[in-house]
């Protein structure tokens, strides 16, 4: 089995936790100890010997080993169950590792491995060794395929904004360490600026690229110098799917088999909102539906709502608080809110215009149509079924095409009192409901008819056969009309007559015998409604 020496996998994660075990030497690897990951281990170690621990995990993840307290010129090797050793790290000051003692992590399958732990030394003696070892699991498949040159394509992995991500690199000149290239997906929902902010570790040289769906480099970069060990790319990327491609770059002035640790983060600047929610006007119980959207990459969302105005606001728990689309079910209570989503790419956001909710009011009494005597009085009402509106009644005298705001008493209460004046006949009236937000809802329309009013009835007479009879009548009203009746059964049936003047307001009839007791009376109308005079009667002497 190989040992590489000065294969490091610079991933600091955890600190050294306090209480150590002592356990029983192992000096070869069918005789491993078991170990439980999370522990805190204490051994006395003999220069020149080498012991191991075995462990076991069930997923991939990231192991992390942590050397407390150890002599020089210690190695600590990951020997996988096929016999693959990987360099964990070593005590030894080097010029190029720069540390004595320390902690690493590397990523690791599902799998039974062994850590082995090894020094140099021809003397004698005998030191303490303290380590402790921990696993966290990874979502990550590390499915890796390579070629003929032993270059590796990791799966690309999708990434999400303002997201840091850590990867871990090597040289190509050994094959159980064939992890030369990295490559990660993002999928661009539409043109956007993005930027890239890449870390490595010093002493090694990293490349990146920018590679689009068709596998067409479109931008690069290098890191190489002992100063520069973070740069940042910008770049302006269309619609569509990329792959940022990290590689390790061979460097002749270290050995070719030292691991490098790199992160990076996606940033697109600045968040960009391609569509505003919109102010939405709804009946009572009704859905509304407020919708924003963004077009930068990543984008999440978080609503807030308003009660005093858009003075303070808090976070809104209304079903899809955390979506595109935000529903509220429109009652009183929620007339007037004002609601805004934040729009968020990991710390970055922004947002949206803020929006009301406007809920028209119910009805739960329409006003009815009236008819009325002239110059009498009538009352329309409406009812709502919510506690704070305000009302404003209107009238049509084109049959409802046209509507004015009606001067009537109470035309701002929620019963109107109106004269039913003779040029009045025919208006209709309704009444403007609305909420507290402004938003309204129209009651029915009701007609107001106007009775004509008789002013003169007509009176009985008698006069001697062979002479002239006459009744009158006077009436008030609009557009009247006038149509005499007579009946010859004391008024228990009656018919029009057709004697002179039977369609004004006054009647001759030429006296006979045989009209004697006979009652005429007249029908004044204004359109369809009617008022009938009094029956008069005709005596002939």
């Amino acid at each position: 089995m190989k040992r590489f020496k000065k294969l490091i996998v610079f991933m600091v994660i955890l600190a050294a936790t306090l209480g150590y075990t002592r356990v029983a030497l192992a000096e070869t690897i069918d005789q491993a100890t078991s170990i439980t990951l999370g522990k805190s281990y204490t051994y006395d170690h003999h220069e020149g010997e080498t012991k191991y621990f075995k462990f076991t995990v069930s997923k991939s993840g990231y192991l992390y080993f942590k050397m407390i307290e150890a002599g020089d010129d210690v190695s600590v090797y990951l020997v996988s169950s096929t016999g693959e050793e990987y360099n964990l790290l070593s005590t030894s000051y080097n010029e190029n590792l720069g540390y004595s003692v320390g902690d690493k992590t590397r990523p690791i399958l599902a799998g039974t491995y062994y850590i082995e732990i090894y020094d140099y030394s021809s003397k004698s003696s005998t030191f303490t060794v303290s380590f402790k070892t921990s696993f966290t699991s990874s979502d990550e498949s590390y499915a890796e395929t390579c070629d003929k040159r032993y270059e590796i394509i990791r799966t690309a992995k999708k990434v999400d904004p303002e997201t840091e991500y850590k990867g871990f690199l090597t040289g190509y000149c050994y094959d159980s360490l064939k992890d030369e290239v990295d490559m990660y997906k993002v999928d661009v929902s539409a043109a956007a600026a993005f930027k890239l902010n890449i870390k490595r570790e010093k002493y090694h040289t990293l490349n990146f690229y920018l590679v689009d769906s068709e596998g067409n480099e479109i931008d690069e970069c290098t890191l190489c110098d002992d100063k520069t060990l973070s740069g940042n790319i910008n770049f302006n990327l269309k619609k569509g799917t990329y792959y940022l491609k990290f590689e390790y770059c061979y460097n002749w002035n270290y050995c070719d088999d030292v691991g490098m640790c790199y992160s990076f983060k996606v940033s697109q600047f600045p968040i960009n909102i391609s569509k505003q929610p919109k102010t939405i006007t709804i009946k009572s119980e009704g859905t509304a539906k407020l919708s924003v959207k963004s077009d930068s990459y990543g984008a999440k969302y978080k609503w807030y709502e308003s009660t005093d105005g858009g003075k303070t606001w808090k976070a809104s728990s209304k079903n899809g608080y955390n979506t595109e689309t935000l529903s509220v079910k429109a009652t009183e209570e929620r007339d007037g809110l004002k609601f805004r989503c934040k729009v968020y790419v990991g710390s970055k956001y922004k947002y949206s215009k803020a929006v009301t909710l406007k809920v028209r009011p119910t009805i739960t009494t329409q006003p009815k149509g009236k008819i009325v005597e002239c110059d009498g009085r009538v009352k329309y009402t409406v009812e709502s079924g919510f506690s704070d509106v305000n009302y404003q009644w209107q009238y049509s005298t084109d049959g409802g095409k046209t509507w004015k705001v009606s001067g009537a008493t109470g035309n701002q209460t929620a019963t109107l009192s109106v004269t039913g004046s003779a040029n009045h006949h025919g208006y209709y009236y309704r009444c403007k409901v609305s909420s507290k937000s402004g938003a309204y809802r129209y009651s029915n329309k009701a007609v107001l008819r106007v009775k004509p009013k008789i002013t003169l009835q007509p009176k009985s007479v008698s006069v001697k056969k062979g002479t002239n009879a006459v009744f009158t009548i006077d009436a008030k009203g609009a557009n009247l009309k006038y149509q005499w009746q007579v009946s010859s059964d004391g008024g228990k049936s009656w018919h029009n007559t057709t004697v002179k003047g039977n369609k004004t307001t006054k009647i001759t009839v030429k006296a006979k015998a045989d009209q004697n007791g006979r009652r005429y009376r007249c029908v004044v109308s204004t359109g369809s409604t009617k008022t009938y005079s009094d029956a008069a009667k005709l005596t002939v002497k």
